[in-house]
């Protein structure tokens, strides 16, 4: 009679820990990285998300990945697209570097010692980030203390989305790594967000000519200039840019820049913009 207590405790302890009651993998996390649920508007670029850190510990270095769940409606802001073509190989090798914007000033690592987001690398048919990837250091001797607060915001255009559509939410899922000064890694809980699209009706964006990426009203040399300037000089905004997929394929690139030059002059086929925003 004397073991029962004991043996109705072991019972006791065997459930709280099945139920969820003692969790030893929680109980390590010392960091957590949320991205916000935000409402945007529909048709519009640069909108931000926020994305936050609650840390236990000091935190260095961060490798984050955020992905879009509906990369259709909703795209990463690109910021610059380098092209970087190596003569020595036999034919020359041509590497694109797609660089995504984000907003680090009065954030949490706007004093880093360096940090850089990019989407898709070498895919020169795609011009949009559906995803982005975030790494960045803070200089030795300055982490980020213990607390909490806005690590960073990130960039993202929201496509024209017809009216009709029913399903008004996007989702940006994350994972990826954050490092303490002495390089160990550090348990961390990702939390993704929620975008709400709102119904703004994007009237002038669905009244814009095919290949008309600076709003004239026809397509001349002009656009492909403006085009050129947007591709690879970090130009103005297109109107809006699914006017510069004249190619039949999703995102812009300097194969749409071909197409248009070849229906200007050599009458190649009309542009055909066939993205649904």
């Amino acid at each position: 009679m004397k073991k029962r207590p004991f043996f109705l405790f072991l019972i006791f302890f065997w459930l709280f820990w099945i139920t969820g009651g003692i969790n030893p993998a929680q109980a390590q996390v010392k960091a957590y990285v949320t991205v916000t649920d935000t409402s945007l508007a529909s048709g519009e670029t640069y909108q931000l998300v926020t994305v936050l850190l609650q840390n236990d510990v000091p935190v260095r270095g961060i490798e984050l990945m955020f992905t879009l769940g509906r990369p259709v409606e909703t795209d990463f802001t690109t910021d610059l697209i380098k092209i970087d073509v190596d003569s020595n190989t036999v034919p020359p090798e041509t590497t694109v570097v797609r660089y995504c914007k984000i907003q680090t000033a009065g954030t949490l690592v706007e004093d880093f010692e360096w940090i850089k987001a990019h989407g898709e690398v070498g895919n020169t048919a795609f011009l949009d980030c559906d995803w982005v990837k975030v790494a960045g250091m803070a200089y030795d001797g300055d982490p980020i203390p213990p607390g909490s607060g806005v690590l960073l915001k990130l960039y993202v255009d929201v496509l024209c989305i017809p009216d009709t559509t029913q399903d008004r939410t996007a989702h940006i899922v994350l994972n990826g790594f954050i490092s303490d000064p002495d390089a160990q890694l550090v348990e961390t809980q990702f939390n993704f967000g929620t975008l709400y699209l709102d119904h703004t009706w994007c009237g002038d964006v669905q009244e814009c000519v095919c290949g008309d990426v600076e709003s004239s009203g026809h397509v001349s040399i002009v656009d492909v200039v403006h085009m050129i300037n947007w591709l690879f000089n970090n130009g103005t905004d297109l109107c809006p840019e699914m006017m510069g997929d004249v190619n039949k394929a999703k995102g812009v690139s300097i194969a749409d820049v071909v197409y248009l030059i070849n229906h200007l002059f050599n009458d190649g086929e009309d542009p055909v913009c066939i993205r649904k925003y």
